[in-house]
């Protein structure tokens, strides 16, 4: 197997010759992070049978998700991917505790938001108290055959999802 920890356009480039040379025939690929910006760009016929780590995807069957791509859609005309859904969330969580709180000062939301349980576009996420980690389920995805795809954002077929964090005790590092 090949872990490809690269991102952006050069996850795109590298996949690309990964296919172009063969290496899908020779061995599992596994791209550690990507999203579906990537996937467009590379295209179907790269990403089929490769894995793929995903923060989030708009076919996850979580209200949120549902919420958030039909929102998008319908302003913007396309599919959103993870960041966008991230961006959603974190602002109306924000907003949310910023009228709860009645003030907009870090001091006043931080207090809020650790230790704070939200449906968010993968399912339940939380805020992790001590280190402020958002705690969610992580998506092992596979690239589907392009005949398999039922509209152009259906890259990905779900594989596997977990959210596994260290505990305080496991995590060698020490925040102040």
């Amino acid at each position: 197997a090949v872990n490809m920890i690269f991102y952006g356009a050069d996850q795109v480039k590298i996949m690309k010759q990964a296919a172009e040379f063969g290496l899908k025939k020779q061995s599992k690929i596994l791209c550690s992070w990507s999203g579906l910006d990537m996937l467009k760009e590379m295209g179907a016929e790269v990403a089929e049978g490769a894995y793929f780590g995903v923060q989030a995807w708009h076919e996850v069957d979580t209200p949120v998700a549902k919420h958030v791509v039909a929102k998008y859609r319908a302003k913007y005309k396309e599919t959103p991917g993870y960041q966008a859904m991230s961006y959603y969330t974190i602002t109306k969580l924000l907003f949310d505790q910023m009228e709860k709180a009645g003030a907009a000062e870090p001091e006043s939301l931080i207090p809020r938001l650790a230790g704070l349980e939200f449906d968010g576009p993968t399912g339940k996420e939380m805020f992790r108290k001590w280190d402020h980690q958002n705690q969610k389920p992580f998506f092992l995805m596979r690239g589907k055959p392009k005949s398999a795809m039922k509209d152009p954002d259906d890259f990905l077929e779900l594989v596997a999802t977990e959210a596994i964090y260290p505990t305080q005790a496991e995590n060698p590092c020490r925040l102040a």
